[in-house]
């Protein structure tokens, strides 16, 4: 059996393109992989750690925001839960500031000289772990018995069992129906290490007697959950989450913190203005030592929106406009860009937050891929957006999408593969 076969073979015995779902997430294949350094994986289970604590100190001045006594006080305070909860969904409480979700989706991009940089920090977003399985299994048959990252899965696995507990609940939206054939790959595996996942559409749950009961199947659904997605299809389940939440009678793994998923966090986090009062609130929770770390992986970002100053930038680096609360590549736009200018001025005069990150230039990589047919196509440039799952102790994987433009982001025309670690 060829390479090509083999790959095709793995991605069948996911379950991801069965019941003919490859015409609607079918991928490219290549027989490529990341190679991670050594030294980068150092650098980057540093990162992770540092990271912890910064959304740790983030949640706890969210928190902190919700006492009224303190905007006497400091202003700065609620200005900042304000630009970090801005379009999120819920107006749940920060209760217990120091329970944070257990895996933190980080997109990372290599600039030409090899060095890592933050493109985004969502702390709340389990919808891509699938693919982290699903990338690693390719990595696997393309470059087999290299040396790997510990993986999503067993780490879940792991958590779970900490706690005691061996079933889950992986409750999704019903506008996200689409991913379920995503879901239910991180399920499977993670049945090889005697967790059961249930994936679950918000339209099949009832509430019965205080339980979440699946409608069709009429089973008890496990009371810890993967997380509280966005609904709107289920008017009882969310209310009974919410008032759940507010009890503090339901578990997560990751808990309803959404704004540890805004891209403003990180502009607060970079505070390229040097706003003082900003830093020494920064500096009161989170030490000055994982506060650089993360600076030095972090693109010059500022919070763009009511409330903050607007940024005096250099017009010869190249930028990117983001919506703080935005998912793919919606609402994304580089200053090359004809409407750049005009985009950003509508930020500016926007109640909605966005933020206005310095553009990395993204190294290419030369790569080869797979037609339909199996055949290679002629090497080209590929653009790489490496997508970090980091946990409290480090990284736990890196699942890679490819793609022929700087827009990197999945799809039918995008490559999906994973990562060894090299000396």
């Amino acid at each position: 059996m060829n390479l090509h076969s083999e790959m095709i073979r793995v991605v069948d015995e996911s379950g991801l393109w069965s019941r003919g779902s490859r015409a609607t997430h079918g991928f490219v294949l290549a027989p490529h992989v990341f190679e991670l350094s050594a030294e980068q994986r150092i650098q980057l289970d540093r990162l992770a750690r540092a990271i912890d604590e910064c959304l740790g100190g983030l949640s706890r001045l969210v928190a902190i925001s919700e006492d009224q006594s303190y905007y006497a006080l400091l202003s700065t305070y609620p200005r900042i839960a304000k630009a970090m909860r801005h379009g999120t969904p819920y107006s749940l409480p920060n209760s217990r500031p120091k329970n944070l979700p257990i895996l933190r989706k980080c997109d990372l991009l290599v600039d030409e000289s090899g060095k890592i940089w933050i493109a985004e920090i969502d702390a709340t977003n389990p919808r891509s772990w699938g693919y982290s399985v699903l990338g690693r299994n390719l990595a696997n048959v393309v470059q087999p018995g290299s040396d790997m990252l510990p993986g999503v899965a067993p780490f879940i696995a792991q958590e779970l069992k900490r706690r005691g507990m061996h079933d889950v609940t992986f409750l999704y939206g019903h506008t996200q129906r689409f991913y379920r054939p995503e879901f239910e790959v991180i399920a499977s595996e993670l049945k090889t290490h005697g967790i059961t996942m249930v994936p679950v559409d918000e339209v099949d749950v009832v509430i019965t007697q205080g339980q979440m009961i699946h409608a069709r199947s009429g089973e008890v659904l496990p009371e810890c959950l993967v997380d509280m997605p966005f609904m709107n299809s289920n008017p009882r389940l969310i209310e009974w989450l919410k008032q759940s939440v507010s009890q503090g009678d339901i578990d997560f793994l990751i808990p309803p913190k959404y704004f540890l998923g805004a891209k403003a966090a990180l502009g607060i986090l970079s505070n390229p203005t040097d706003d003082h009062l900003v830093d020494v609130l920064l500096r009161s929770q989170i030490s000055s030592e994982s506060l650089a770390v993360v600076r030095s992986h972090l693109p010059a970002t500022y919070v763009v929106g009511k409330g903050w100053d607007a940024p005096q930038i250099d017009e010869r680096s190249s930028w990117v406009l983001k919506q703080s609360v935005s998912s793919g590549m919606k609402n994304v736009f580089f200053s090359s860009e004809d409407d750049f200018k005009d985009s950003l001025g509508g930020a500016q005069r926007s109640k909605v937050v966005h933020v206005l990150q310095e553009e990395v230039v993204n190294r290419p990589y030369r790569w080869r891929a797979y037609d339909q047919a199996g055949e290679t196509i002629a090497e080209q440039d590929y653009f790489l957006r490496l997508t970090a799952y980091m946990s409290r102790r480090g990284v736990e994987d890196i699942s890679v999408t490819g793609c022929v433009d700087k827009r990197v982001h999945g799809g039918k025309q995008a490559i999906i593969t994973g990562t060894i670690v090299v000396p």
